[in-house]
């Protein structure tokens, strides 16, 4: 039987099966069940007061840190800085998209002119050559169709499908649509990456949306946001 990965339901970060505690915020649990955890007790942070499961190495509403521990903190420190270098490297990558300041980008992903990108607040599409952006926020959106790549049969060659589709309170949008020739000079492999990068892009934005509902966290925009206080 495969095991579903335990979410902290504080930050969404991995639980440890063994330790059950966070690996990003050291809040310490116990088994609800096989897939869920539950906080083992409840304490107060003493600079906001809001409630936090115990062991919490970080109050996730202000930024105090709970610990003494000089390595706790400055694995703390190492994951927000790296956060936020990934952060730079990718809006140095993708610095020709008007970005919003606040934008933290989770995925994106590029083919011929058109750039898809996934940030923590909307979906962008943008159109390189004419520098046209458009954008779809979480608030529009209902629901995300399955990602099922597929072969099209044509008269003279097949191509490779993929899209993401969106149903949004204004009817359905193809967000992304590639059709790939398939061809005898492209190996297998390039079809199963180009795939696998798109079912990435689509994994992103189906986990922003569900965090912009408050189904679900995501650890790394979280801790980029806050600000640090000891």
């Amino acid at each position: 039987m495969t095991l579903v990965p335990l979410k902290c339901t504080e930050c969404g970060g991995k639980v440890n099966r063994e330790t059950l505690t966070c690996e990003y915020c050291g809040a310490s649990f116990i088994l609800k069940d096989e897939s869920t955890v539950i906080p083992r007790k409840i304490i107060s942070c003493p600079e906001c007061k809001q409630s936090l499961p115990i062991d919490s190495i970080i109050c996730l509403n202000c930024g105090k840190i709970l610990t003494d521990n000089e390595k706790e903190i400055k694995k703390l420190e190492y994951f927000k800085e790296q956060i936020e270098l990934n952060q730079w490297v990718l809006r140095e990558k993708l610095k020709e998209l008007p970005l919003e300041k606040d934008d933290y980008i989770l995925n994106f992903y590029g083919y011929g002119n058109l750039l898809w990108v996934v940030t923590d607040k909307r979906l962008l599409i943008f159109e390189k050559r004419k520098k046209r952006v458009e954008e779809i926020k979480y608030d529009e959106i209902v629901r995300f169709y399955d990602f099922k790549p597929y072969v099209k049969r044509g008269f003279f060659m097949n191509s490779f499908i993929m899209d993401i589709n969106i149903e949004t309170f204004k009817g359905m949008i193809a967000w992304l649509h590639i059709e790939l020739p398939v061809s005898d000079f492209l190996s297998p492999q390039f079809y199963e990456q180009q795939a696998t990068m798109v079912q990435n892009l689509y994994i992103s934005s189906v986990g922003a949306f569900l965090a912009s509902e408050g189904k679900t966290k995501i650890p790394e925009v979280i801790l980029y946001r806050l600000k640090l206080k000891k």
